[in-house]
């Protein structure tokens, strides 16, 4: 992105209410896309040096962005603008286990186990993209919350009922429900659990979380659609695969990333 670019994004951007959302939320999608492209050059062993050199500084801006994107999320919920909110049938569990994938492959360096049991082919309605902020959030805040050396995460998904249960467990600090509470009044915070509180608000769940002998157990349960499969559903009523810029909050937790900030 050169000089001009960036002038041109920067004098389009609202002015005393907060950032142009859309603007930014594109924005994002295409560092994802870029970054992706670097990744892919990989091939070329004759340019590992100078790509990797340029891929450390997509994945710096990349974490100022990440940094950016819950407030742009919580400003959104402020706003409470109904075209914000779109409502569709969505595959939950193929959803999840792509976020997981993303994760996984931002975070290769990691040494923190995450296994995933996610019973397939489940249907929800809500906002997609609003659930994958809430979920991505979940996912960041338990790696940055376990061991670093040996941390273990476990994702589950099961149907009860008329209802999914999305289940992130880990095995570091033991968050209780009224740690919960009292960090999500915390004022001047926006992290994932505020995130989880006003996707929850919005839909009328209310969070079940537990803290163990070790770690921290949330459960978040989302409505069901009233459909099996894509073939059963009425034209528009899916929702259309999308790159989300959820998957960029798992650049808070990259090592590459934070290596490289300012020590303070």
């Amino acid at each position: 992105m050169d000089n001009l670019e960036t002038e041109m994004i920067l004098s389009r951007l609202d002015t005393g209410v907060g950032v142009n959302k859309k603007l930014m939320s594109d924005c994002l999608a295409k560092l994802i896309h870029y970054n992706n492209m670097l990744l892919d050059s990989y091939t070329f062993q004759e340019m590992e040096d100078q790509i990797h050199t340029i891929e450390e500084s997509v994945r710096l801006a990349m974490w100022v962005s990440a940094e950016l994107q819950n407030a742009i999320e919580a400003e959104t919920y402020a706003e409470g603008k109904e075209e914000d909110f779109p409502e569709y049938d969505f595959d939950i569990s193929k959803q999840t286990i792509e976020l997981c994938n993303r994760a996984r492959f931002i975070l290769r360096r990691s040494t923190i186990s995450l296994s995933v049991d996610i019973e397939p082919k489940i249907f929800c309605r809500c906002d997609p993209k609003r659930y994958e902020m809430m979920f991505a959030n979940l996912l960041i805040n338990a790696f940055q919350n376990v061991e670093q050396d040996d941390g273990k995460i476990a994702v589950r998904i099961k149907k009860f009922n008329d209802v999914a249960a999305v289940t992130i467990t880990d095995d570091g600090y033991g968050l209780s429900s009224e740690d919960y509470s009292r960090m999500i009044k915390t004022p001047g915070k926006c992290g994932g659990l505020k995130i989880l509180s006003l996707f929850c608000n919005h839909y009328g769940i209310v969070p079940v979380i537990d803290a163990g002998n070790k770690g921290t157990v949330i459960s978040v349960r989302i409505p069901l659609s009233n459909i099996d499969n894509y073939c059963a559903a009425p034209d528009g009523r899916i929702a259309m695969p999308h790159q989300s810029p959820a998957e960029l909050l798992f650049y808070k937790h990259s090592q590459s990333s934070v290596s490289f900030l300012p020590q303070v």
